[in-house]
């Protein structure tokens, strides 16, 4: 049920271990008003992952229901796991930022009208592979992410150079990076 006017959302892109869910809770943290679309999923919740709060875990049953009725928009696969967002959380709400693989922003945006995007990349490939490592995820998951990585950055810096991105950020994995990423945010809003 569409309520009220459609809420602003801040799309946050980039590949497996780029630091997408650290640098959207770095924002939602820094920047008042701010809430975070959580996406709903077919895949396991990692170690310290809150049902309701870091994503809406659920049965592959339970998420095509949910397709099959209209409630998810964007459902996606990513990794052999599925992704969408829930169609009534992009409704009369704030600002909001979510994240998402680089290869579904098209798809939001067919769905959505009031969103801009972020590329985030890493300083370097191997950077995001020592993040895919300490995951917690089986060794067969992480060894998918990790072989499908330089690959993806390549794509992605092609991509941010045809500016098919409102803007693209560099992480560097630290505090620094965090806080430039909410300012980055923050301006983005007032625009």
């Amino acid at each position: 049920m569409e309520v009220g006017r459609e809420s602003f959302v801040v799309v946050v892109v980039g590949f497996a271990g780029v630091g997408k869910s650290t640098l959207c809770g770095a924002a939602v943290e820094g920047i008042a008003g701010l809430s975070k679309l959580v996406s709903v999923t077919t895949r396991p919740p990692r170690d310290g992952e809150v049902n309701g709060v870091d994503k809406f875990f659920v049965g592959l049953s339970e998420y095509q229901r949910q397709v099959d009725a209209g409630e998810l928009l964007v459902p996606t696969e990513t990794y052999g796991n599925r992704y969408a967002l829930r169609a009534t959380d992009l409704w009369g709400g704030g600002p909001m930022i979510t994240e998402m693989h680089y290869a579904n922003l098209p798809v939001f945006g067919t769905h959505h009208s009031r969103f801009a995007s972020i590329c985030v990349l890493p300083q370097g490939t191997a950077d995001a592979r020592s993040k895919l490592g300490s995951r917690g995820e089986s060794s067969l998951e992480a060894d998918l992410r990790s072989a499908v990585v330089s690959r993806e950055h390549e794509v992605l810096r092609a991509l941010a150079e045809r500016d098919s991105f409102d803007r693209t950020f560099t992480n560097a994995f630290d505090l620094e990076s965090q806080q430039s990423f909410v300012e980055l945010v923050a301006e983005m809003l007032d625009d």
